[in-house]
């Protein structure tokens, strides 16, 4: 005696049905073949790309040689992060005086203060002496909580 099969024909045609009638079901949007403008945006970005990571990397091996050097000559007048800050104002000016187009070189204010500016505090605080810290806390308090204060009630008539 033969059973029914689960995966029977009508099994199929329902489905299929199903299938049709459904919203949810995605359809890829058919495929193009690449013409001659697509492969030239395309090398045209991949070139962009390219240069972008070249000088990413070229800055991070002057930024690293840069600090070793600094370290090695025992150089404590100028910290790494200042260091670092001068690469970046050097090899931004050799960009502006070289490179027509400097979207390469824009960033938001949200990522110099989110991502480039934490690390900068940091090594400032780490390399800090405590001897000198307490030294000059009179200092320190004064032009915080002062600076603090006048930056409220200027920002406060201006706005």
């Amino acid at each position: 005696m033969m059973e029914k099969s689960v995966y029977s024909d009508e099994n199929a045609s329902t489905a299929m049905e199903y299938i049709a009638n459904s919203s949810s079901v995605f359809t890829p949007p058919p495929t193009t073949s690449p013409t001659i403008e697509n492969l030239d945006a395309a090398e045209e970005t991949h070139q962009f790309d390219a240069d972008a990571a070249f000088l990413l990397n070229i800055t991070l091996i002057c930024c690293t040689l840069l600090a070793y050097y600094l370290k090695k000559n025992k150089c404590y007048f100028l910290p790494e992060s200042a260091v670092a800050m001068l690469v970046g104002v050097f090899i931004g000016g050799i960009a502006r005086l070289t490179v027509t187009d400097l979207t390469l070189f824009s960033f938001s204010p949200e990522f110099f203060f989110f991502v480039l500016l934490p690390p900068i505090i940091f090594e400032a605080g780490y390399s800090l002496e405590k001897k000198q810290f307490f030294e000059n806390i009179g200092a320190i308090c004064l032009f915080a909580f002062g600076g603090t204060i006048i930056s409220t009630f200027v920002v406060g008539m201006l706005t």
